[in-house]
Parts: C-alpha cells; structure tokens; sequence
C-alpha cells in the first residue's frame, strides 16, 4: 500500500513538473528604457512624469505614444490608455484639476475618431466633458512637427494650442487657437488670417500677452519671422518689434523673471547678425546685449527650462557652448555664462545626431530630460534619463536593467554558469561590452573580469574541456589590445597568452567555432586571411593558436561560413552562404572528412535554395543517430519545398520520416536536441505547420509539433536590428536540468511580461527509465535508491566531494561541503530529488526517491 501511495505521488510530481515548459525560469533584465524618441514630458503635482513621443514601448511593453512614470522610472500602472493613440504625441500638458492635454498627430483614441488633440482624466480614460467635434485638420504633411505641437493652459483655464493645422470644428483657423475649457472655440481671441506657417511653441507673460514661436514667416499678411508676441485677445502687440527677426524657426520660448525673453530653435541668425540656436530679447524684442557675450552654440535649441535661482538649461542637438564639451545639455548663468557646476562630460555623444527636446525640473533638484539619443556618458540610456543637479546620472531613477541590446550567443560552461556575447554594451546601466557571464541563478559572474572587453560584435562563444573560452566575433581590440575576430580567454575573463593568433588574426569577421576531442579548434566565418595567409572562411587552428597544416581546405568557399557541427567519427558539416567549395559547385551544405577533403559519400545533390531564393544555412544538428538537421533561411532542397528546416539521413538524401509539411513561416536561427530526442528550434517564424509558433517552437522526433511546448511569444525590437543582425531568437543553449536558455532580439515575453535579450524558461526535465536510475555512473553511484534515511555515495577515484540536493521544481533545498560517504535525507518529504556531486576528478547529475 505504501508504494502504490509512493507512486501515486511520483506521478504528481512528474505531472507539475512537466507542466508549462514555456514559462520564465529567470529573467536576465528588461529593456531598457523607450524605443524610439521622447518628444515632450510634464509633471504632475505628485511628481509623477507624463512621457510622449513616437514611443510604442517601454522596457519592451506596449504603451502607445504615451505613457505615465512614477518619480523613480517605473511605469504607473494606474494610468491606463487602453488601446490608446494611434501616433505621436508632440505636447503634454497639466490642468490644475489634474486633467491632462494631449496634442499630436493621432486621429484616434482607443479606436474611436479623436483629431489630434485630447483630454484625459488622471487615470488615463478620456475626459468626456471636453469635446472637439471634428477637431483639426492638418495643413499639410510634416517630416518635423505634429498637427498639434504645442498646448499652453492659461491662468483662466483657458487653452492655446498651436500646431501645424488650417482648420478647427471645420472652420478656418491657420495654425493658433484658444479654446474654452470644454473645447469650444474661444470667440474673444481672434487673430484673424492668422499665420503662414507651423507655430511650435508658446509661452505666456504675467500681463497675460502670449508670445507665439515657429516656422512661420508672416501673421495676417504682413512680414513676422518665427517669433510674435500677442495680446490677450490675438492682436499683435506692436510693442514688440523683433524687425527682421529670425531666418528660421523659434522652436521654444522662455519668459524669465526679469522679463527678458529666451528663445531657442533652428535659426543662425537674428536681424542679419549671426546667432545660432539661442537668443535672449529685451521685453520689446531688442537684442540683450549683456546675455551671450561668449555665445558659441554649433547647432539647434529644442528646449528651455528655468531653475527657480534663475539659471537656465537649455537641451537640443549642439555639441557645444565656447567649449567642445558641452553635448547636448548645458545650464547657463543669467547673463548667459556657463555654469561650471553643471557637467555631464561626455554627455550625450559628440556628434549632431542626439537632441534633447525636452526638460523638465522637478522639486528635488534633479531634472527629467527626454530626446532622441541612445547613451550618456557611453551607457546605454535610450531616449530618457535623470540627472542629478550637478549634471550626473541619477541612479535612483530605473528605467530597465540586464542587457543593453540583441545576444547572438549564448554558451553553458560545465559549472552551470552561463556565457553570453552579442551586440550588448552594458548590463544594468555599467559598461559591459558584448561578453558577459551570469551565475546559475541569473546574477552576474563578476569573477569574470573583461574590463573593457571587447571592441566590437561577439558571435560565438565555446568553452574548451579546461575551462578555457574561445570568443569568436566581428572585434579588433580586446582589453584594448589588438585581438583580430578571435582569442582564448582564461575562466577569469584574462587574456590566454598561450594562444597566439598572431599580429594580425583573422582579416574578417568569426561566425562560428566547434571544438574537437583533441582539442583542436574550427573556426568559420567571413575571413579570406589568417596571420595575413590566404584561408577562406574556414581553418582549423592547434591548441596553442597556430594553423593546423593537416587539415588543407585548398581554395576553401567563395562565401561566407555561418555553421558547424562536428560527428563522432571526426567528419565535419559545415553550413554558410557559399555556393563552392575549391572551386566546384556546393550549395550552401557540405560535408568535409577530417583532413579537409570533401566527403563524397555525403551528397546533397543541387543542394539548398534556387536561382531566386537563399539557402543560408544558420544552424545544423547531428543527432546520435547520425541523421543531420539543418535549419536556415532556406526554402528549398534539392528543389523540394522544405520551409527554414529538414533532417537529412547520414548520405545527405532526405529523411522521409521527419515530415515538416509546410514547415516554418520564417528564418530558424538555431536548432538544440534533447536528451529525450525532441527538437527545440528559435528563430524569426510565427508559425510552424499552421501552428501558432512565436519564435520558439519543439518539435517531436517525427517532425510533428510537440503540443506541450506552447504559449510562448516574444516581440522584437526593431529600432536596434542592423541588416546583418539576426531577428527573434537566435540562440538556445540547453541545461543538465532541462531548463533552456535563450538569447536573442526581443523586449517582452508572452506580450504582457518585460524581458530583453536573455531569458531562461523552465523547460521540460527529461525524467530516467528505471534502468536509468540503478544504472552505475562512471564518476559515483548512489544507494539504496529509492532510500528512506540514509543516502551512501560510492566514488571509485574520490573520497571527499560537495553535494547539492535540488526538489522538482528546481528549489535548492540542501547544500553540504566536505561530504565522505553518506548523508542523512530522513527529513526529506517522500519523492523524486536531483543530487549534484562535484568533486576534483568531475561532476555528475542524479536522480533518487525518498520513500
């Protein structure tokens, strides 16, 4: 009775355990930050921040143009858009009653008809009570701008709004309104005609006179350039006469306490007299002879913010201010010094590229700056970032952490640390350039000390039977020292001065590597030299670096070498973009015996692809039978439709029992095999066999879906994708545990969880036969097993070893050094366990029951 019990709960236990393959394990980091460029920003009273821009994601989960941060970066999730907009959002701006204004170039709102201009109750659902009727109707199409630019709530409540429009409510209106609070055309303010041109930003002067900047160049007919102060009823204020003005357009306004206008934008010159980017006017519109004495701005102004000491910040796409080291930011005293207190030394970036388009000062002192940039002070920080009064990265504000971009590789050492090299060049906002290594349980190994790494993209990773790590890759500098697109790390992250790859290395990029049983290392890739040599894509290099002499590939491949996989019997497959082999035609796929020669009894025929169609192959699988699956950015074989993958018997003819019918909808990146004989494959496909399958799909030994491995969905992130990069998943690596690691481009997992880059899911543990579980281990053995209080370990060769004790779902719950021969599990709740045993001579992973 008791074993029928046992077995009872031991098939429980298997069953839980089995469940959900698809769900997350760990998660190595969200995305950090926004995709695309904040536009503008405003805070609330409870210093919460509201975020606009082209921005459909934040740390990788949809947002849709807008979206509400808490002071400390994470996203408030009481703000709720639903659906939300259906584009840019240009300008934000804060009633009193805590109702916001939202201008853009969005025509809907959660689907329904919503013309550029909205308000939104602080939860984020439409306030109702303000209604635009048919809203505006855009002048034309803009590269730079929004229908709706600018939004400036007056002391009244009431509402300018400026843009790029020509009509509101169906009634001409050229490009400035005032609305009542209830979105009603505000009849008193009338300015006729109007203007010519976009207004794009407003401000208002304690007299209640508005002062209007743009692209404009005339308002009602007559010669205004970019920039027009009204009165409160919208005549022009005659009083101020900026003459010619500018040449081109104001883009931000601001009103100091003194008086004295600041006015920021595009234009290089003010009544004819050079002026770049940044101006201060008397209160008539007369030049302020005293501000900007040692003016010196190279580029644009996007914005403007007043510190409450009277110091102003100024944001755009400059690189400097009289000194080369002002980049994109600076804060300037009232007569229009630098602030040397402010620095932010490398900024953001030394080239014209970046703009901070907007500033905001909250109440701490620190300030909220947007734009559109990637890094500050070389780190990762995309499109948004705090700083510190002094100019310095706040780190109390969390946008994200983990990875800063796409992995290409992921590789698992013998300790169960986790190798991973890609695109990335931070983690968790410190540099930390394209390799890294993670413990077992997801934090950074920083035992692994690369300093300042790598120079460039790391596309394979291997670690040899010593410990040792090749690193393979598209660099030139390690530890800023010349490394050509390879070398041999020591476990702790030094260079191996054992192995010499020469002055010069490879000539081009390494796109993969395999290790032989004799140490012996293959290396393929984009390369036609080795040590300055001609080899092309291919070599075999000895131990200590140098080239392998016995292994003669002649002429070598006229084309890229993508992928390798090495059989039992030292017969290597090679898989690439190449269509010869020394000059004779093999398409895409061949089969090399060990010195180099082609393997004629491998014969794929006319091979991979067409005339019209590629037949890259990115990843190939050797099974232990010897059948060979191959996966790529094929179509075809042997002019057969064979959608992205196919198994081949050991002749290279096709494996008529692997039937993939319509196969996959896309490109398969890398293909893992489990100890059970089912396929894990990733790549950039959404369906396999009119099968749901988003990026990840695993395949039974047939080729038939395995219906237990579903649900999984990752999305990608697009605006870090170069055209050589490889979209979706584009790694597997496959723990002892079953468990599976995952590197490649993507910010969210299942579309409702933020994960980027690297993940690990819980996967499918491979449970052991009976036979399985009494069968002698090389290293130790286990018994009794089952067992009830004592557990004994044998070892042949080790009397001393260290043991972890691990239950299904993967909880370590037992840990003890030193261990002889025995140890006590009469406390263990009755069922199946993992034991780790470590110990000099090696390790070993085994399953016992406690009855």
């Amino acid at each position: 009775m008791k074993k029928t019990i046992l077995l009872i709960f031991f098939l429980q236990f298997l069953i839980t355990f089995g469940q959900n393959p698809t769900e997350i394990d760990t998660n190595f980091g969200v995305f950090p930050g926004f995709n695309n460029p904040v536009l503008t920003s405003a805070l609330q009273a409870d210093g919460k921040i509201l975020v606009g821009g082209h921005l459909i994601a934040y740390q990788g989960l949809p947002i849709n143009y807008l979206t509400r941060l808490n002071p400390d970066g994470r996203k408030d999730e009481s703000f709720n858009l639903g659906k939300g907009l259906n584009a840019g959002v240009y300008s934000v701006a804060v009633q009193t009653d805590g109702k916001i204004l939202v201008g853009g170039n969005f025509t809907k709102f959660q689907d329904s008809n919503q013309n550029y201009l909205i308000r939104l109750n602080p939860d984020g659902s439409k306030d109702n009570s303000f209604d635009i009727g048919t809203g505006f109707i855009k002048s034309r199409n803009y590269d730079r701008g929004g229908v709706v630019n600018t939004i400036l709530v007056q002391p009244d409540g009431k509402i300018l709004v400026g843009g790029g429009f020509k009509s509101y409510n169906g009634i001409n209106q050229n490009y400035l309104i005032r609305l009542n609070s209830d979105g009603t055309k505000d009849t008193t303010f009338n300015i006729g005609d109007g203007f010519d041109e976009t207004v794009y930003c407003l401000s208002i002067q304690n007299d209640g006179k508005i002062l209007a900047g743009g692209g404009f160049s005339k308002f009602e007919g007559l010669s205004q350039n970019c920039l027009i102060r009204l009165n409160n009823d919208g005549t022009k204020d005659t009083s101020f006469n900026i003459i010619t003005g500018f040449n081109s357009a104001v883009r931000t306004i601001l009103i100091q306490p003194n008086e004295k206008i600041l006015a920021g934008g595009w234009f290089f010159e003010f009544q004819g007299e050079i002026k770049t980017g940044l101006i201060s006017l008397n209160k008539d519109g007369s030049k302020d002879v005293p501000f900007n004495l040692k003016f010196g701005l190279n580029h644009n102004v996007e914005s403007l913010c007043l510190q409450p000491d009277g110091k102003i910040l100024a944001g755009g796409n400059f690189v400097n201010y009289s000194k080369p080291d002002e980049n994109h930011i600076i804060r300037l005293n009232v007569d229009g010094s630098i602030d040397a207190s402010f620095k932010t030394g490398s900024g953001f970036g030394i080239e014209n590229g970046s703009t901070i388009n907007t500033i905001n000062l909250q109440n701490n002192g620190k300030l909220i700056v947007g734009g559109d940039f990637s890094t500050f002070q070389d780190i990762r920080n995309n499109y948004v970032i705090s700083l510190n009064a002094d100019g310095s990265k706040d780190d109390s504000f969390n946008k994200g952490n983990g990875l800063s971009n796409l992995v290409n590789t992921v590789a698992l050492q013998s300790d169960d640390k986790i190798l991973a090299g890609g695109k990335f060049t931070t983690h968790n906002e410190v540099s930390q350039n394209y390799i890294i290594r993670f413990n077992s349980d997801g934090s950074k190994d920083s035992s692994f000390n690369i300093e300042t790494g790598f120079n460039g993209v790391v596309n394979t990773i291997n670690q040899q039977t010593d410990g040792k790590i090749i690193v393979g890759g598209a660099f030139t500098k390690y530890k800023n020292q010349n490394n050509y697109s390879f070398i041999r790390l020591n476990s702790d992250g030094s260079k191996d001065s054992s192995f010499n790859t020469g002055t010069n290395g490879f000539s081009n990029t390494v796109n993969c590597t395999a290790i032989q049983t004799d140490g012996k290392i293959l290396v393929g890739g984009l390369f036609s030299n080795y040590q300055n040599v001609s080899q092309n894509r291919l070599i075999r290099l000895n131990t200590d670096g140098s080239k392998d002499v016995s292994f003669n590939i002649g002429t070598g491949f006229d084309a890229e070498v993508l992928s390798l996989s090495l059989q039992i019997d030292g017969k290597i497959i090679v898989g690439g973009k190449f269509k010869n082999y020394q000059g004779v035609g093999q398409n895409y796929l061949i089969r090399l015996n060990a010195d180099g020669s082609k393997d004629a009894s491998f014969n794929i025929g006319t091979g991979f692809g067409s005339i019209y169609t590629l037949g890259d192959i990115l990843s190939i699988v050797v099974q232990p039978d010897g059948k060979i699956i191959v996966g790529g950015r094929f179509k075809y074989y042997q002019n057969q439709t064979q959608n992205y993958i196919i198994r081949l018997n050991a002749d290279g003819s096709i494996d008529s029992t692997f039937k993939t019918n319509n196969g996959f909808s896309y490109y398969v990146n890398s293909i893992a095999l489990q100890k059970d004989g089912k396929i894990i494959v990733a790549g950039e496909f959404s369906i396999y066999n009119n099968n749901t399958a988003n990026r990840i799909a695993r395949l039974n030994s047939d080729g038939s879906i395995d219906t237990t491995f579903t649900g999984s969905s990752f999305s990608l992130v697009y605006n870090y994708i170069s055209d050589n990069d490889k979209v979706g998943l584009n790694s597997i690596a496959l723990q002892k545990d079953g468990k599976i690691v995952l590197g490649g481009a993507f910010s969210s997992f299942k579309t409702d969880t933020a994960a980027a880059f690297l993940i690990r899911i819980k996967g499918t543990e491979v449970v052991l036969s009976n036979e399985d579980f009494i069968k002698e281990n090389k290293l130790f053995s286990l018994w009794p097993n089952p067992v009830k209080n004592t557990l004994n370990i044998n070892s042949l060769n080790e009397s001393n070893y260290s043991i972890k004790i691990y239950d299904l779902l993967g909880r370590l719950i037992y840990t003890k050094e030193n261990v002889n021969t025995s140890i006590d599990v009469s406390s263990f709740i009755s069922g199946l366990y993992l034991i780790k045993i470590k110990a000099e001579s090696g390790e070993t992973s085994q399953k016992f029951i406690k009855i």
